[in-house]
């Protein structure tokens, strides 16, 4: 089954291994060039995710692995380079 439409879910994560809520999936409706850019509040990019499968997840880490502060973060999926969804992701630590 192919989901109808982009989503994000959850928009409030708390990566801390516990295995709730670590992670934000982002679910896309074609198996294409899926790409997610993730921004901190400062606009720079911490982290850039592709695939061409319909699910791309990212567990609150930047460029280098590294675990992200606590904050907003903002992120841009596209799909063939079009924008398909946007929104702010709220990291808990």
């Amino acid at each position: 089954l192919c989901p109808l439409g982009f989503s994000a879910e959850p928009l409030v994560i708390t990566p801390n291994g516990d295995g709730f809520y670590d992670s934000t999936v982002f679910t896309f409706p074609l198996r294409e060039n899926n790409k997610v850019e993730i921004f901190a509040q400062n606009l720079s990019l911490t982290k850039e995710l592709e695939s061409s499968d319909i699910r791309i997840i990212w567990d609150g880490t930047d460029n280098n692995n590294n675990p992200c502060p606590a904050g907003p973060y903002i992120f841009i999926a596209k799909e063939n380079n079009k924008i398909v969804g946007k929104g702010i992701i709220v990291l808990v630590r």
